[in-house]
């Protein structure tokens, strides 16, 4: 692929996904919703030009199925998405209701740049090719030009997503072994120590988690202590010892989970990755767009021990990019694909994995 082709292929996909969403008002829009958020709901349909035929306010997951029943493959239904719950998406996915009539939206919650610089796209378009062309599958160059349509339309309806076929974090390609050592940074509630530990048959060496804000690591190190071999420390993972300004649980918002940032309310220490003795095998990273920073920090153990590498890159527009490329210069004997882990929704919880 080359540059002309991306912009070609990206703008035949906006005007599809336009055209689809155009076409979003010649049947009955059933709405469902959370009861505090009517009033921003019903301003997004307005501010779209887009009717609302029926409001209902979400329960449980009855109200999604009841409105099924009613209406059946008659009507277009959006759900918020703040009310989707990972059982309600598998339960949409095996319902009779066709996916063209389940739009997922708006996408309130976020970060920071992702639909603010959509010229970015165009101006970085060689970049963006550049990784197309690293990728070994095509699933991977379609979820990657999917995420594009949406970071260049004006709305946040679901459309196009591909389905995930193997576990987050947890590649297919991958190749498991006994005695390895795996970094988790961005532990959160521990849940993919657990996840790691059961791929390799609870034969591994150690597990290190890195998890700078204090709510998060005393939940997550009460969650896995009685794993065995595991090092848990209390900073972020970044390309330096020392300090750094950190955005704690308890001070962000639905626009933003905890973080390092200038505008942290405290310091926590942050650490290189370089600095840890142990030989890593698996590194996974969800820390918020700090990304970067933590290849940064582990060029040395990239380049010598070749990793097996997932790595989040939906927290800032670029990293869909600059993640990979990132890696790829430290490293460029790796393979590369990319997945989405967000069912229904095809923009977060996107992981770019790498292995040699």
């Amino acid at each position: 692929m080359n540059k002309k082709e991306f912009i070609i292929n990206l703008n035949k996909r906006i005007d599809a996904y336009i055209n689809k969403s155009a076409a979003f008002n010649e049947k009955k829009t059933i709405v469902i919703c959370d009861v505090h958020e009517c009033s921003e709901i019903h301003n997004f349909f307005k501010n779209h030009n887009l009717r609302i035929d029926v409001l209902d306010i979400y329960v449980n997951d009855s109200n999604v199925f009841h409105q099924f029943e009613l209406w059946g493959k008659e009507a277009n239904y959006f759900i918020s998405k703040r009310v989707m719950t990972d059982n309600l998406y598998v339960s949409i996915d095996n319902s009779s209701i066709p996916l063209d009539c389940i739009y997922i939206g708006p996408t309130s919650t976020g970060y920071f740049d992702l639909y603010d610089k959509r010229e970015n796209i165009i101006e970085n378009a060689e970049k963006i090719v550049e990784v197309m062309n690293l990728l070994e599958d095509d699933k991977s160059k379609n979820i990657l030009m999917n995420v594009f349509v949406r970071l260049s339309v004006p709305y946040q309806f679901h459309f196009y997503y591909e389905t995930e076929d193997f576990e987050q974090y947890f590649c297919d390609q991958f190749e498991y072994e006994e005695d390895e050592i795996f970094l988790d940074a961005g532990v959160c509630n521990g849940i993919n120590m657990f996840e790691f530990a059961n791929k390799v048959s609870w034969k591994y060496k150690k597990i290190i988690g890195f998890e700078a804000d204090e709510s998060n690591f005393q939940i997550s190190s009460k969650n896995v202590s009685d794993l065995e071999n595991v090092q848990m420390m209390k900073k972020a993972l970044y390309d330096y010892d020392g300090k750094i300004s950190f955005l704690s649980t308890e001070k962000s918002s639905k626009y933003t989970n905890a973080r390092v940032g200038e505008d942290g309310n405290t310091i926590v220490e942050c650490k290189k990755g370089d600095s840890l003795k142990e030989a890593l095998t698996f590194i996974k990273m969800d820390i918020e767009g700090s990304e970067k920073n933590a290849l940064e920090g582990l060029k040395e153990t990239i380049k010598k021990m070749n990793p097996k590498l997932a790595v989040c890159i939906y927290h800032f527009q670029a990293d869909f990019w600059e993640v990979p490329l990132k890696i790829k210069s430290i490293n460029p004997n790796y393979h590369f694909i990319i997945r989405n882990h967000q069912k229904l929704d095809n923009l977060t919880e996107t992981v770019v994995y790498a292995w040699k």
